[in-house]
C-alpha cells in the first residue's frame, strides 16, 4: 500500500480567506516546499504533492528535485457560471501547458470538467461541504455529483461532520438516485457508473502541523499508477479530521511565521522562542533555558495572577517538548484560555473604574493592554464560526438524502451559587441533580 496526502499548501498560496489573517496583512501559508516534502517522507507518505490555489510553483520545484517522488498538484477555484458559486477542485499529474488551459476553463465549471475528463487528468473534489464564497447549496452539491466521479471524503480540516456527512452521501447513491438528478439538472455523469464514487484525503495544512496526518492510500506502486488509481477510484481517504483547537493554532502558527517573515528579531522575543517549542518541537538549548528560568522567577515574584499563568506556560512547554504537536496544542490551549480570560477581566474592571472617574486616558491605555488577549481569543472565536456557519446546509443534505443521525439528548448547564443555601432554586436544583442519578443520565 502507498500513501500521499494530496491537500497541501505552501508560501505559494498567498491570499487568506480568513478575516484574521486578513486583517494581519498575512499570507495563507508559509511552508516552504522543501519542507513540505521533508514532513510529508518523515511521516509515512510515499508521494508528496502541493496544492496551492490556482498556483504550482512548490509543486514544480519538488517534481524536479524528486521526479520519482514528487508530481504536479494545484487547487483550482472553478466557478458555477450561472450564479458565480465558486468549488475548489484539487487535480494532479499536469504538465505546465496544461495548467494554462486549467487556468482559463476554471471560470466554467462545466468546461473545466469536460477538460479533465478528456484529458484523463486525475482530480478530486475538495472539501464539498464547505462554502468557499456563501453560495453554496443542495442545487450545487446535486450538480456536483453528477459533475465528478472523485471526491475528498477526509479533509484534515474539517471537522467529522462535514466529512462523515459526505462520506454517507456517496454511500447513499445508487442508480435511481443518479437518474432522478440526471432528470433534474440534464448534466450527462463522468462515466457509466456515476453511483460509484472515489474519495481522496489530504491535510489542508497551511501551516507545517498536520503534514501526512490525513492522506491518500492507494495499492499503487508508482506516480503513474498511483495518478491512475485516482482516476478509476481506486483509492481512500484516511487520517484526523480537524477540531476547534487544531484549526485556531493553525492561525496562530501563519501568524507567527508571518512576523517572523518581517523581522529577524522574532524568535528573540519570548512569544517568539514558546512559538518555536510549541509548534516546531525545538528542544531548549542552554540559552533558552537559562532565560526561561530567569523569566519563571521573576514571574512568580511578581505576584500577577497574568504573569503566574506565562510562568505555568513555559513550564508546561518544557516538560512536554518530546511530546506530538497534537498533544502539545492541547497542553497550551487550557493556558491560553486562562490567559485570555485575565486580560479581559483586567479590561473590564478597569473600564469600570475609570468610566466612573471620567479617565478617558486610562480607558485608552486599558484598551491597549487588552490587546494581547484580543489577539489571543480572536482565532478561536473565527474557527468556531468556520466549523459551523454551513451546519444548516448539512442538515439540509442529511434530510435530502435520508441520512439518519444519532439523537442526542440536550445537554443543560445551570449556574447556581446557592446550591448549599435552603431556597427554592437550590432545592429544585437539587430535586434534579438526584433524579439524573437515578435515572443514569449522563453528566
Amino acid at each position: 500500500m502507498t500513501k500521499a496526502d494530496l491537500h497541501i499548501h505552501s508560501k505559494y498560496s498567498n491570499h487568506p480567506s480568513e478575516w484574521f489573517l486578513q486583517r494581519l496583512g498575512a499570507s495563507e501559508s508559509y511552508t516552504e516546499p522543501e519542507l513540505i516534502y521533508q514532513l510529508a517522507k518523515e511521516r509515512g507518505m510515499d508521494f508528496v504533492t502541493v496544492t496551492d490555489h490556482n498556483r504550482v510553483e512548490a509543486s514544480l520545484i519538488l517534481k524536479e528535485k524528486y521526479p520519482n517522488e514528487c508530481f504536479t498538484g494545484v487547487e483550482s477555484t472553478a466557478y458555477f457560471p450561472e450564479d458565480g458559486c465558486k468549488v475548489h477542485v484539487l487535480i494532479y499529474g499536469f504538465d505546465e501547458r496544461q495548467f494554462e488551459e486549467i487556468q482559463y476553463l476554471r471560470k466554467n465549471i462545466y468546461e473545466l470538467r469536460d477538460y479533465l475528463v478528456k484529458n484523463r487528468l486525475p482530480h478530486s473534489v475538495a472539501h464539498p461541504t464547505f462554502s468557499v464564497n456563501g453560495k453554496l447549496s443542495l442545487v450545487h452539491l446535486e450538480k456536483l455529483l453528477l459533475l465528478f466521479d472523485v471526491f475528498e471524503g477526509m479533509n484534515g480540516g474539517r471537522d467529522s461532520n462535514h466529512n462523515d456527512t459526505w462520506m454517507a452521501v456517496l454511500s447513499s447513491l445508487d442508480p435511481d438516485r443518479v437518474d432522478e438528478l440526471w432528470k433534474r439538472y440534464r448534466i450527462e455523469p463522468s462515466s457509466d457508473a456515476p453511483w460509484v464514487k472515489g474519495t481522496t484525503g489530504g491535510s489542508d495544512d497551511h501551516a507545517g502541523l498536520f503534514i501526512g496526518r490525513t492522506y491518500t492510500m492507494s495499492t499503487a506502486r508508482s506516480i503513474p499508477e498511483f495518478l491512475e488509481s485516482i482516476r478509476d477510484k481506486r483509492t481512500r481517504g484516511l487520517g484526523r479530521h480537524n477540531d476547534y483547537k487544531s484549526l485556531a493554532f493553525m492561525f496562530y502558527k501563519i501568524a507567527f511565521d508571518f512576523y517572523r517573515q518581517k523581522s529577524t528579531n522574532t524568535s528573540l522575543t519570548l512569544l517568539g522562542r514558546l512559538t518555536e517549542h510549541v509548534f516546531e518541537n525545538k528542544g531548549a538549548g542552554m540559552k533558552d533555558r537559562f532565560l526561561f528560568h530567569r523569566l519563571k522567577s521573576s514571574l512568580k515574584k511578581d505576584g500577577h495572577r497574568i504573569h503566574q499563568l506565562l510562568s505555568e506556560l513555559i513550564e508546561q512547554i518544557e516538560d512536554h517538548q518530546a511530546s506530538p504537536v497534537e498533544d502539545r496544542l492541547n497542553m497550551v490551549y487550557d493556558k491560553i484560555a486562562e490567559i485570555a480570560d485575565e486580560f479581559f477581566k483586567i479590561l473590564l474592571q478597569s473600564l469600570e473604574k475609570d468610566l466612573r472617574k471620567g479617565d478617558l486616558v486610562s480607558v485608552i491605555r486599558n484598551i491597549s493592554a487588552s490587546i494581547p488577549g484580543i489577539f489571543l481569543s480572536v482565532p478561536f472565536f473565527s474557527t468556531m464560526r468556520i466549523l459551523t456557519e454551513n451546519r444548516h446546509l448539512l442538515s439540509d443534505l442529511r434530510g435530502r438524502f435520508g441520512i439518519e443521525t444519532a439523537k442526542k439528548g440536550k445537554t443543560i448547564l445551570w449556574f447556581t451559587d446557592t446550591i448549599d443555601d435552603l431556597n427554592g432554586v437550590s432545592t429544585t436544583l437539587q430535586k434534579f441533580g438526584n433524579l439524573a442519578l437515578e435515572k443514569d443520565l449522563q453528566r
